[in-house]
């Protein structure tokens, strides 16, 4: 498994790039492009997705806050308690 989870998943919902997450991620410095992540759902099984950022905030004195879309999985892949890791922490 990869080193870093980026969340557990509350809530899912689709757009028209994918599906995005909730709860929403605090990011020191946001990435663009995609990365390999891992999905581990509630009942141990595992599969791999791309995951993107978009990010909402990016001024003023907090971090920028994020919510993670996954590429190429439908939204019943990532139900509530799925866990998101991937090799480098947010």
């Amino acid at each position: 498994m990869p080193g870093a989870r980026w969340l557990i998943v509350e809530d899912a919902f689709p757009d028209a790039r994918g599906i995005l997450l909730k709860p929403r991620v605090v990011v020191e410095a946001p990435f663009r492009g995609e990365v390999d992540v891992t999905l581990r759902s509630p009942g141990g099984g595992e599969r791999r997705a791309r995951a993107s950022l978009m990010v909402s905030h990016v001024r003023g004195a907090l971090a920028p806050f994020a919510m993670v879309r996954l590429r190429g999985v439908a939204l019943e892949d990532a139900p509530a308690g799925t866990e998101v890791w991937a090799d480098a922490p947010l």
